[in-house]
Parts: structure tokens; C-alpha cells; sequence
């Protein structure tokens, strides 16, 4: 529950986000694998290779994009960009980490930062079983 001046706003349980994030999952697993298709088409590889290729590729775009706005480095993160601010401010990054390490300019916690990155780690291992399969 997020407290302001205005109005107190809560937010949505896990169950009631659950579905809206697997659907998200879901929706990346089918364009993954649409993308490994025309690009094992396209490339004369095994469809298989260029699913798994294409997956770990994903996933690896998830991992950076939910440590990116959980660890406070991007504009879209909930600590709206900490790093980058120290940085455009020429105090260098040296001290935003000193920041960060001490818990000042901590960002708060976003859940789904976390769950990107955990969806990015499903996409990397599926990627990885289906380049192993399909060797």
C-alpha cells in the first residue's frame, strides 16, 4: 500500500496480478517462438536451434531490462534513474554505488522488475533445453 498526502492507493495482490504476468510470459513464449521460425526459415538452420537461439536472446533482454529498473539505473525504474543522476550531476559513478551500498537513494521495492527477470531466466533455460534437444 502506497501512502500520500492525496489518497492512499493499494496495490493489486499477487493472485490478482498472476494472470496478467503468465499471460505476458505466454505472449513472449509465442512471439519467441514466431521469430525462431522465420529466422530458421530465413537461415536454413533447424527451427529448433533458432528457437532456442531466439529464446536465450529474450531472455537475456529480461534480465537486463528487470535488473535495470530494480536496481534504481533506469528512468522507468521505481528509483528513477539513481545511477544516471549521480552521473549527469559529474559526481560519477563511484558514488551513486557508495549511495546505493549505504542505502541512501535506495529504490523501492518493484515486484515487477523481479518478475522479468525471473521470466527472463525461464526464456534463458527453455532456450538452452531446446539448443541442447535439438543438437
Amino acid at each position: 500500500m502506497v501512502e500520500s498526502d492525496r489518497a492512499t492507493i493499494s496495490e493489486p495482490s499477487f493472485r490478482e496480478r498472476l494472470p496478467d504476468r503468465l499471460a505476458v510470459f505466454f505472449a513472449g513464449l509465442v512471439g519467441g517462438t514466431a521469430v525462431g521460425l522465420i529466422a530458421g526459415v530465413m537461415l536454413g538452420a533447424p527451427v529448433a536451434t533458432a528457437f532456442g537461439y531466439t529464446m536465450v536472446i529474450l531472455g537475456a533482454i529480461c534480465l537486463l531490462g528487470g535488473g535495470l529498473t530494480g536496481g534504481g539505473y533506469s528512468v522507468y525504474g521505481p528509483g528513477e534513474g539513481v545511477g544516471r543522476n549521480h552521473y549527469m550531476r559529474g559526481d560519477g559513478n563511484r558514488l551513486a554505488m557508495d549511495h546505493l551500498r549505504k542505502g541512501y537513494d535506495r529504490p523501492a521495492a518493484d515486484p515487477g522488475a523481479f518478475w522479468l527477470a525471473i521470466g527472463g531466466s525461464l526464456y534463458v533455460a527453455i532456450g538452452l533445453l531446446a539448443i541442447v534437444v535439438s543438437a
